[in-house]
């Protein structure tokens, strides 16, 4: 079989199972703090058109002596709490998530992993590493 033929193959098929994966893994649940907060950013711009926080207590707590900072997780600057990881992956995410619903958070990372998948075989052709 051709070397190109067997490398698309495999990053199809890395994709397929990627995609297998998505399908039975919880949507809106994440292991890792990031990925909770940064879904909380794109809550916040989906409801309120900003990453900044929204506090739901607010009005119970207008100085924000109760919201759970958690460490480093969140930053106070003024009257607004925002995440301490940058909204960009969220607000490119954004339209994925109002066209799939949470399922469309999986979209950005499955197409990194299988461009990397690609480029790696590329850097491989031009270094002329082969499979001895």
């Amino acid at each position: 079989m051709n070397s190109k033929v067997t490398v698309f193959s495999a990053i199809l098929l890395a994709g397929l199972v990627y995609l297998l994966l998505v399908s039975f893994l919880p949507k809106d649940a994440f292991w890792i703090s990031d990925g909770g907060n940064k879904y909380i950013q794109l809550q916040n711009l989906v409801r309120y058109g900003t990453p900044a926080m929204e506090y739901p207590a607010a009005d119970l707590d207008p100085d924000r002596l109760f919201f759970p900072y958690s460490g480093f997780h969140f930053n106070r600057i003024g009257d607004k709490i925002h995440s301490y990881y940058p909204f960009y992956f969220s607000l490119l995410s954004l339209p994925f998530f109002e066209m799939f619903g949470p399922s469309g958070l999986y979209i950005l990372p499955i197409i990194g992993a299988l461009a990397t998948l690609l480029l790696t075989w590329l850097i491989m052709l031009e270094l002329k590493i082969t499979d001895r």
